[in-house]
């Protein structure tokens, strides 16, 4: 290999594409003008590779390897290489998504608690409503603690769903009634309780859905507003839902 870089002319003329520069383990160091960056230093080793062989010069394993280590290590302390965000997830997120991910959780367990109470209240009104109002607390209970820690766009879109289709079912139940109940087709009175628990359902499905859209300008703007609106949610729902009486 020495023997060959010696026989290498003086004061060559060297094309400016990467695969013709980078002709031997001394011009490998030598990045092109138009290659910087984490750019040269990823595919450096594969054209340094082609390079010798195109030469006849076969560099052995742990040649190549430890160019890729190096390679790697220089994009690491050099900053270049960069994380990016999982498939499903809104990429690059800004610090208003953070802001909201914790008191949108919390909104949500609330709400399941308040659905634990209705759940064991409704046993003596109508038995076939605790395994309905049960089946409600565990999914918004489950859901809080997902979304915590992963806030993909398929958690956010399913809690927009759920939640909108039990505000739906609230809704019925107070304007026309339920055909399944223990009085069908009668509408049942609002309390604080359930009241609280839907404005909490509803707050999840339009900061969920705003989560969903966080690429655009209007949902960040009004992101960015939501904090103060959902620690207020939140206390309310603790206050005049946890504990009193039932919620439908």
């Amino acid at each position: 290999m020495t023997r060959d870089i010696a026989q290498e002319p003086v004061g060559a003329k060297y094309s400016t594409s990467l695969e013709d520069n980078v002709r031997s383990p001394q011009q490998c160091l030598r990045p092109p003008p138009e290659v910087q960056g984490a750019d040269f230093l990823s595919r450096v080793s594969i054209h340094c590779t082609r390079g010798w062989r195109n030469r006849g010069i076969k560099p052995d394993a742990r040649t190549v390897d430890e160019r890729s280590m190096i390679g790697t290590l220089s994009r690491v302390l050099l900053g270049l290489e960069q994380t990016r965000p999982g498939a499903g997830e809104p990429g690059a997120r800004p610090k208003q998504v953070e802001s909201v991910i914790v008191p949108i959780a919390g909104v949500s367990f609330v709400a399941g608690l308040i659905h634990v109470g209705a759940s064991i209240d409704h046993y003596q009104e109508f038995p076939l409503y605790t395994p309905a109002f049960a089946l409600m607390a565990a999914f918004q209970i489950a859901w809080a603690m997902v979304v915590v820690r992963r806030p993909s766009r398929g958690v956010l879109t399913l809690g927009v769903a759920c939640n909108a289709v039990i505000v739906a079912l609230w809704g019925a139940s107070r304007i026309v009634g339920m055909p399944i109940a223990s009085d069908p087709w009668v509408p049942e009175p609002i309390g604080a309780p359930d009241f609280m628990a839907t404005v909490a359902e509803s707050t999840i499905v339009v900061t969920s859905f705003l989560l969903i859209s966080v690429r655009s300008a209007v949902s960040q703007r009004l992101l960015s507003r939501l904090g103060p609106m959902l620690l207020v949610v939140l206390l309310l729902s603790v206050l005049y839902g946890v504990g009193r009486g039932h919620a439908g």
